[in-house]
């Protein structure tokens, strides 16, 4: 009866303690209030006004809020990384075409003033290697020109240049000497290769000449004529469709993704020609994935590319749920903090009714 006696009289103690808590709150937060000062129409001026919201905010800096509200923005923030690696792929600069496959892959962890000197000295030495092509491509034309001649130019005690010179010379002094000039060269030729020249006098004095019937002269040129007008026909559509070709393929080796097109375009070459490839890429897949130089390179590609998608799908979902459990910014101050006495919220929440009127 005793212990029943203490619990109760423990009991009230708390509840009397309790309720003068409060009244001394209310007595507090209505003493506030009375020695605000007040504007002509009865309300809080602007300053003392924005007191107690103020004063009521401050307590809701509540972590989890702020954590969503940056969740939220890192999202935001990862959710337009792919459009500027898009743009950073689209001005990826491309490695030179002759080198490794290795290098190629390492060739984008430089930096891009890195690279882009690279490039300029690799441009510089293409083209003089591209000047000297082009030497070279001209003294191969000529030697397979001379070539069949060598022995006669060599019987006379001539070399090739000196055979050529003399023959553009001679060309040279037929169409520009004078007309004196032009009948003792011409006499001079004829004896050097042994021409009649009385038979090309009558000949021009007008001896018998065969006679050619003049329709079968007409259908012999006309006939002539159609098969000039069709060579040049395939010509023309042969140049068209090796420029197609030519232009497909330039497209293909100059996008980065086909980044080890020089590497294997002999391979390719040959996928094509026996069929056990249909189109560029399909070739160019086979070819790379059958070099073993290349493959650990495509492996690893691979690997990355799947860690970049996942990465992005988990950045996505973190966005999608940030915006459907974070709170609005306009509510953040209305959220009372868990450690809040009794005599803050009724101070709190007559701050705000009192600043409202």
């Amino acid at each position: 009866m005793n212990i029943d006696a203490e619990v109760e009289s423990g009991q009230d103690e708390d509840l009397s303690s309790s309720s003068g808590d409060v009244r001394s709150a209310i007595q507090d937060a209505m003493r506030e209030v009375s020695e605000r000062a007040r504007d002509e129409s009865g309300r809080f001026t602007k300053a003392e006004a924005a007191a107690p919201a103020a004063e009521a905010a401050e307590p809701a800096s509540d972590p989890a809020p702020a954590a969503e509200a940056a969740t939220a923005a890192a999202a935001q923030t990862d959710a337009a990384d792919p459009a500027s690696t898009a743009t950073t792929a689209a001005n990826t600069i491309k490695p030179p075409d002759a080198w490794s496959p290795a290098a190629k892959a390492k060739f984008a962890t430089l930096d891009p003033e890195i690279q882009a000197e690279v490039m300029r000295r690799e441009q510089e030495v293409h083209k003089g290697f591209t000047k000297q092509d082009e030497h070279r491509n001209l003294g191969k034309t000529f030697a397979e020109v001379v070539t069949p001649y060598l022995p006669m130019i060599r019987a006379e005690g001539g070399e090739p240049l000196q055979a050529v010179q003399a023959l553009l010379q001679t060309a040279h002094s037929l169409r520009n000497a004078t007309p004196d000039q032009k009948q003792n060269m011409f006499i001079q030729l004829a004896r050097d290769y042994s021409v009649d020249l009385q038979g090309v006098f009558n000949r021009l004095a007008g001896g018998q000449q065969q006679q050619v019937d003049p329709q079968v002269q007409q259908l012999q040129q006309q006939l002539a004529q159609l098969q000039q007008e069709r060579q040049m026909a395939v010509r023309s559509t042969v140049e068209a469709e090796q420029a197609q070709i030519n232009t497909t393929i330039e497209s293909f080796a100059s996008d980065p993704k086909n980044l080890y097109f020089a590497n294997v375009k002999a391979d390719m070459a040959a996928l094509l020609s026996n069929g056990s490839a249909k189109d560029l890429q399909e070739a160019y897949d086979m070819a790379c994935w059958a070099r073993p130089d290349i493959r650990p390179l495509l492996l690893q590609q691979t690997e990355q590319q799947k860690q970049a998608e996942a990465k992005a799908r988990a950045q996505k979902a973190r966005a999608a749920g940030a915006s459907i459990s974070g709170s609005p910014a306009g509510s953040a101050g209305n959220v009372p903090p868990a450690n809040r006495s009794l005599a803050d919220e009724i101070r709190a929440n007559l701050r705000e009714v009192m600043g409202r009127s």
